[in-house]
């Protein structure tokens, strides 16, 4: 019996272990809020249009790092990312990379931690309360959704205008 004593502590010690563990639901909620923005153009009756950029590029910055974004040619919409362990950043915007002109987009926003469920746990909702441009080739931006969330199927947040 006492050879037999270590084998059944083992089995005793495995089987806790396995009636022990817990299979978690997988997360079906978008975890990431994104800020939506929209290129437009004003055309000769004073409407906007979607205004095709031809070689977009944002790169955001940051203390520490740059980090660039390359969309695809010739796209008129955007998602980027706010930062949330402060209330503001910073992103350069390139209409076109192959010339080079360069705007500045500052977003200020207000945060809040959002619980989503117990599978996919927290993440940051955004209001924005302003938002500054240069103005190389940007005419104006203007906030026209200021509730950033995991609403894939929310508004727009913001048009810029060249």
């Amino acid at each position: 019996m006492t050879k037999l004593l270590p084998y059944i502590l083992g089995l005793v010690c495995c089987t806790s272990l396995l009636a022990c563990s817990v299979d978690r639901e997988p997360c079906l909620l978008p975890k990431t809020t994104l800020v939506r923005l929209g290129a437009y153009q004003i055309d000769i009756a004073g409407k906007a249009i979607d205004s095709l950029l031809p070689s977009p590029m944002f790169v955001a910055i940051a203390q520490d790092s740059l980090k660039g974004l390359r969309f695809q040619d010739r796209t008129s919409k955007f998602s980027l990312t706010l930062a949330n362990h402060t209330d503001s950043c910073q992103y350069l915007l390139i209409p076109d990379s192959s010339i080079g002109t360069i705007d500045t987009l500052t977003f200020y926003y207000q945060r809040r931690i959002q619980f989503l469920s117990n599978s996919c746990g927290y993440t940051f909702f955004f209001q924005l309360t302003n938002l500054l441009s240069t103005h190389h080739n940007i005419d104006s931006a203007i906030i026209k959704n200021d509730q950033i969330n995991n609403d894939a199927n929310s508004p727009e947040h913001v048009q810029i205008y060249f």
